[in-house]
């Protein structure tokens, strides 16, 4: 591959949601089709957490539960409580849930997972400029590197993505995590 070719693989590998994806929500675990929430983010800072728990001693934070809904839901695909956006309330609040561009759900589809983009009026609602956009995302994305629940190569990769996203608008505005500073 070209590195111009590399670098349209890596940005559509990186996509969670800010571009356009006709096969977010189908619940077909395959590269291109289901949730396009990066698990690996939070599996990466999981696994440097781990280490430093073997070398050190000390057990990492724990993140709050995802809340349940209360009396055994009818279906088993609507267990957790949810935001009016569809993501649900508690557990590891990444800065892709915290300052959402989709709705992700991996109950009704345990093993890939679904995504369901924003449309663009709530997107415009969320995000009236891409400097709104960036700078919610850079402000969920440096809490998160420093609480640990997201490594430093992983903030800049969300942070690039969100820079050269639509979202919020076409100006210019980038920026970069406090941790690459």
């Amino acid at each position: 591959l070209s590195r111009e070719e590399e670098e349209v693989r890596r940005r559509a590998y990186d996509n969670y949601g800010q571009l356009p994806d006709e096969g977010a929500s189908a619940c077909l675990p395959t590269r291109t089709l289901g949730t396009l929430y990066p698990r690996r983010y939070t599996l990466n800072a999981a696994l440097v957490a781990l280490r430093e728990w073997l070398e050190t001693g000390v057990a990492p934070a724990t993140p709050p539960f995802l809340e349940r809904v209360g009396p055994p839901p009818v279906s088993a695909t609507d267990k957790l409580v949810r935001d009016s956006d569809g993501n649900a309330i508690g557990g590891l609040r990444s800065p892709i849930i915290e300052v959402p561009v989709a709705a992700y759900d991996g109950e009704g589809c345990v093993v890939g997972g679904t995504s369901t983009q924003f449309s663009a009026e709530r997107l415009a609602e969320l995000y009236p400029t891409h400097r709104s956009y960036v700078e919610q995302l850079l402000a969920a994305t440096n809490k998160a590197v420093d609480d640990g629940t997201l490594l430093c190569e992983d903030a800049q990769t969300i942070m690039r993505g969100a820079s050269e996203s639509p979202i919020g608008g076409a100006d210019a505005f980038t920026a970069v995590p406090d941790c690459a500073l």
